[in-house]
C-alpha cells in the first residue's frame, strides 16, 4: 500500500498500530511513532488509494477508534 508513498510511514518512525474503518468510507487509520496519524482512504471498486497525514498540534494520538 505504500509503494508510491513509502515516506508516509517511514518518516514517522513506523506504525504503532492500525485500525480499519469500513463505513461510510473504507479507511485505514495508522498512528505513527511520532504522534501523527497516517490515513489511507481506499475505493477498491474504482482502484483508487490516497494517503494523508493528520497532525494534531502537539497532541499524541494513542487511542483506538471504536467501531460500532
Amino acid at each position: 500500500m505504500t509503494l508510491l508513498a513509502d515516506h508516509i510511514l517511514r518518516d514517522g518512525g513506523g506504525a504503532v498500530q492500525m485500525a480499519r474503518q469500513e463505513s461510510p468510507n473504507d479507511r485505514l487509520w495508522i498512528p505513527r511513532a511520532d504522534g501523527q496519524m497516517a490515513i489511507l482512504t481506499r475505493n477498491v471498486e474504482q482502484q483508487v488509494f490516497g494517503w494523508t497525514r493528520f497532525i494534531a498540534g502537539r497532541l499524541r494520538v494513542v487511542t483506538e477508534p471504536t467501531i460500532a
